[in-house]
Order: C-alpha cells, then structure tokens, then sequence
C-alpha cells in the first residue's frame, strides 16, 4: 500500500498572500474569531518567534513596526481554495480521503513513481491556485504524516516531496522525529510516553512493545506504533486516531441567547 498526505504550507496566511503576493517573502499571520489569537503564522513569522495561539494584542507593536501583517479570519476564502485543492487532486488520483480543510490522503497503489506523482501534484495546485503544499509518501498513513512533516521541515532539501517507502529512510527518520510529531500523538501524550515508558523518538514508539502500549494508553497509540512499522492499521477513508471528543465555540455572548 501507497499513501500520500498532501496538506497546504501555512494554508490561511497563503490564502491571504494570493490576493496580496507583495507579502509572499514578509512575516503573515491569520488571527482566530474575533482576532483573539494567532490560528496560523507563515515561516518568517515563526522566525520572528511567534507561536500558535498567542494572543493578537501582544503582536500589535510587531504590526506597528511593520514587521508582521496580521489578517482576519476570512473561512469562505478557505473554504473555497479548500475545494478547488481537493478537486485537483481527485483528479490526479485513483481515490482521495479529505482529512481536514488543507490537508488530504491520496491512494497511489498502481502509481509506478509516486515521488514523480508527488513533484507533480504539487506543481499542479500551485500553477493552478497558487497554494504551496507539501506532500508525504509512505506505506501507512502514519508513516505518510511523518513524511509530510520532514518535508516542510526540510523544505529547501526535499522541495517538500518526501517519499518514504524505503526501510532504511524510515528508520533514518524515525530515529529523528520527537514522537510528539507523531500522528495522535501531541505534547501530552508525548509526556506521558516519556514519563512512563521513556519514549522520546518515534523509533522508541515503533519498537515499544504494543501490549505494554495499549495497557497503559490505548489501542490507538498501539496501532499508530504498528503504522511506524510499516503494518497498516488505519483504513484509508477513516480518520485515524485523532478521534473528536469534543465541540466549542471560542466566544460568548455577554447576555443569555434565545
């Protein structure tokens, strides 16, 4: 099995730079509902130190300075490139799974190259729409994930194609990858794995004994540990194991609603 991850680089601060090119090499930043906080944040604006989730106030005398540029949330534009981005890539695939707004899974089983594939799907949403993306390829989606995530982060070494089928680049990279960057995993479940099992790496999660992983988290990190192996889990159109627990809205209203 071949899957590729293909997700949108900063996806809100470059819907915004379409329409404002100008601002392709300048700090960007998109703010939440209400301009309460920073939502995304393109890579000049990470190297000026900014982080998700920090509250707009405390970049205005940033913006002031003319150092960043802070947008509006503006979801019918996403929205829009969202679709256009999916239909460019159902076109060029056997299957497409939609994940989020910027990101989806594509089924490249019978794909002869499927970094060529890649190279090209990406050159077709950016001629197309102008959406830089990052595209990872591997045998899980887990594996996929991770390869999406060396891609950006490698971004002038790969040119954000990574293709990661070969066991010996897995390892390479799994001995790398915090397992916080793993799939399902995240901060606080990374802390625990290393408080309570001393995991650190993703290879330290690949090669965890799975019945001690389920015992004392859950089958889901067991079989997020299985897609690092290479063993698929994970169907291609679930959603994997980032399962929703929960629906909030971000802001109240100062008197009761009827």
């Amino acid at each position: 099995m071949t899957i590729a991850l293909i997700d949108a680089n900063a996806f809100y601060c470059s819907a915004q730079i379409l329409f404002e090119p100008w601002l392709r090499d300048s700090a960007v930043v998109v703010a939440s509902n209400g301009d309460g906080c920073v939502v995304s944040r393109n890579d000049p604006a990470k190297a000026l130190g900014i982080k998700m989730g920090q509250p707009v106030f405390e970049l205005r005398d940033l913006e002031a300075r003319n150092q960043v540029k802070i947008f509006s949330s503006n979801y019918s534009l996403y929205q829009s490139l969202s679709n256009r981005m999916m239909a460019i890539l159902e076109e060029h695939s056997p299957r497409i799974s939609p994940y989020s707004i910027d990101e989806c899974f594509s089924w490249l089983d019978g794909i002869a190259d499927p970094e060529a594939w890649g190279r090209q799907a990406q050159a077709q949403v950016m001629r197309r729409i102008g959406l830089p993306v990052g595209v990872g390829i591997g045998p899980t989606k887990t594996l996929a994930k991770l390869a999406n995530w060396a891609a950006k982060r490698w971004k002038a070494k790969t040119g954000c194609v990574v293709l990661l089928t070969d066991p010996s680049r897995q390892e390479k990279l799994l001995r790398y990858a915090p397992v916080g960057e793993v799939w399902g995993i995240g901060r606080r479940l990374s802390a625990r794995l290393e408080s309570e099992l001393s995991i650190k790496t993703a290879w330290q999660l690949a090669n965890a004994d799975p019945k001690l992983l389920r015992r004392y988290f859950s089958v889901y990190v067991e079989r997020t540990a299985r897609e690092l192996c290479g063993i698929p889990c994970f169907p291609f159109g679930d959603t994997g194991p980032e399962r929703k627990q929960q629906i909030i809205s971000s802001r109240t209203f100062g008197e009761k609603i009827y």
